[in-house]
């Protein structure tokens, strides 16, 4: 399978890409009671997969609501989520310094820190000299683009992504991006919905009509495509599993009759709304092999020496014993 990106290339100076705009409505979306209902059928996957999860740094494109963080459910000693374009405040500037949230963990390092304030500050739109106001006020850490992040390469040793991939126009270069920041042995979390279930069928019908709104009018890929493309990133897939099997309505009394639906998961569970993969770096390095040859070659030398000195011992005793005995004669 061939892995392309597509050539339309993000430029200075265009209208932002769907993800940088979606993540406010999609945290609107997730706070509705069928977003809440999501979330509680999303909670024991991820207390399955992250926990066993270790390294110094992490990082989470995007966010499905303030208070449902992901990536500090690993164990990962700094965290940073990273969310679209904020409404720019005059006359201040993002702090990213430890005490800019204290709630969460501390973020990156001083040099790392001030890459992304370059780059936070180099995203807006052109033309425009505002400063973006302080991430922390909705939740996120730096605002930024997942098909150029402003992070250095081979540092994060977790990167989550919860629906990055339905709300961006450019998934294989977001995929790269991702996999560019993550360690040789890093993970890599997706979340996104499945178009194989009613959630798809509702995506298909909103075609005409609130296709518009989120988050029907994103790009719903399945899980089979997804793990395609992370097989030619040399990706191991250590968890896949889809979820939520009840319909997409917003009405608490409804998914709280059809809750039960959810038993079904073990047979049925293939055409839940939601999946979740869980996928492993395997990046093999090239380690040059170390060759003993001169040792060889000497070892061969002193032990042709060894016989050579003992032949010729050898001969010279049998020279003697055969001069005593003619003496002897």
């Amino acid at each position: 399978m061939k892995f392309e990106a597509d050539t339309d290339r993000a430029r200075s100076g265009r209208a932002a890409p769907v993800w940088a705009t979606s993540g406010e409505p999609l945290r609107q979306w997730y706070a509705s009671e069928l977003g809440q209902s999501i979330l509680q059928e999303l909670d024991p996957h991820l207390t399955r997969i992250l926990p066993g999860i270790f390294g110094y740094q992490g990082i989470q494109l995007g966010q499905l609501s303030a208070d449902f963080d992901i990536v500090s459910r690993a164990g990962i000693h700094r965290t940073t989520i990273l969310g679209g374009v904020l409404a720019p405040v005059p006359d201040s500037e993002p702090d990213l310094g430890p005490d800019s949230n204290p709630d969460r963990s501390p973020g990156p390092d001083l040099a790392f820190a001030q890459t992304l304030k370059n780059a936070t500050a180099s995203s807006g739109p052109a033309g425009s000299s505002a400063e973006y106001g302080p991430p922390g006020a909705r939740g996120v850490d730096i605002s930024g683009d997942v098909l150029s992040l402003p992070v250095a390469t081979d540092i994060m040793k977790l990167a989550v992504l919860p629906h990055t991939l339905d709300f961006c126009h450019q998934p294989h270069q977001a995929l790269r991006e991702a996999d560019r920041v993550l360690t040789d042995d890093g993970h890599i979390v997706i979340i996104g919905f499945n178009p194989l279930s009613v959630f798809g069928v509702r995506h298909v019908i909103n075609r005409r009509g609130w296709r518009g709104s989120i988050p029907w009018n994103g790009q719903f890929y399945s899980r089979r495509r997804v793990t395609e493309w992370l097989s030619v990133l040399n990706y191991r897939v250590l968890d896949s599993a889809s979820f939520f099997v009840r319909p997409p309505i917003n009405r608490g009394w409804l998914l709280q009759k059809t809750r039960r639906l959810e038993g079904l998961q073990p047979w049925i569970g293939g055409i839940g709304g939601l999946y979740i993969i869980h996928a492993r770096k395997e990046t093999i390095p090239v380690t040059p092999a170390k060759h003993s040859w001169h040792r060889q070659r000497a070892g061969m030398r002193v032990g042709g020496f060894a016989r050579t000195a003992n032949q010729q011992v050898g001969k010279s005793v049998i020279s003697i014993v055969k001069a005593d005995k003619k003496g002897q004669d």
